[in-house]
């Protein structure tokens, strides 16, 4: 090889040598980002989550009587047959948001979440029905997003929260 070989050689050794180690850096910085679970999400951060996970559906704004449409999600294109029982339609419908810590939303074997919520009685079947916007702005789609679930079937997916969370 000659010195001109050896020295364009060089360089493109360098050069592949640089760009692995800025990938690996980026690597770095993106599993870092990835792996801080200690910071809680802004509050735009989780509208946007929120928007991005809503069920299909619509609801009416308690406070405003405005008509709601939300947008698609996975949750509403799952049939739910009528034998399911209120676990197994929890567990295809409704944990999606009362399982995941989201912020304002009740979640399921908290007791302190339902206990006022439990105290509505019949207010508590009707708004998982017919959908709910409480103080908060955190919107219950009808039928957690699911129109295709009878009233019975909503009822029993609330019947076993409430049990749960009790």
């Amino acid at each position: 090889m000659s010195n001109d070989e050896n020295q364009h050689f060089m360089q493109n050794l360098t050069i592949i040598i640089a760009t692995i180690l800025g990938i690996l850096c980026l690597l770095i910085v993106f599993i870092k980002a990835i792996g801080n679970n200690d910071q809680a999400l802004s509050d735009e951060q989780m509208t946007s989550l929120i928007n991005q996970t809503r069920p299909v559906g619509s609801a009416r704004n308690q406070s405003s009587e405005q008509q709601t449409t939300t947008v698609a999600s996975p949750v509403a294109s799952q049939p739910v047959e009528e034998t399911d029982s209120g676990k197994q339609i929890y567990d295809t419908v409704c944990m999606s948001c009362h399982s995941t810590g989201l912020p304002n939303v009740p979640q399921l074997g908290n007791a302190a979440d339902w206990e006022e919520r439990i105290a509505q009685g019949e207010a508590l079947y009707e708004n998982a029905i017919n959908g709910y916007t409480g103080s908060s702005g955190m919107m219950m789609p009808p039928k957690g997003g699911n129109p295709s679930l009878s009233d019975d079937e909503v009822r029993a997916a609330v019947d076993y929260i409430v049990e749960s969370s009790q």
